[in-house]
């Protein structure tokens, strides 16, 4: 098969998943452009943190305006719960 045979029939089988994936990415971003994160950030924050769980609770902590250390030490807990 070719390279671009396959990407295809992988974007084709991942379609699904976009169902699921975009109400999530939409509530994420939505999130935490209210926590005041510009939207470069948001997505810089979606590629860092890796966990959905971890990222909604940062942006529900940076709302109530609390410190940083506190969010960092939440989101690498939320991540190892839910990791």
């Amino acid at each position: 098969m070719k390279l671009n045979s396959i990407f295809i029939i992988g974007c084709r089988d991942a379609m699904p998943l976009l169902l699921g994936l975009l109400p999530f990415a939409i509530l994420t971003g939505v999130s935490a452009i209210q926590a005041g994160m510009t939207p470069f950030v948001a997505q810089m924050s979606s590629i860092l943190l890796m966990s959905g769980a971890s990222q909604i609770a940062a942006a529900s902590l940076m709302v109530t305006g609390a410190a940083p250390l506190v969010v960092r030490f939440f989101s690498a807990y939320m991540s190892l719960i839910f990791g």
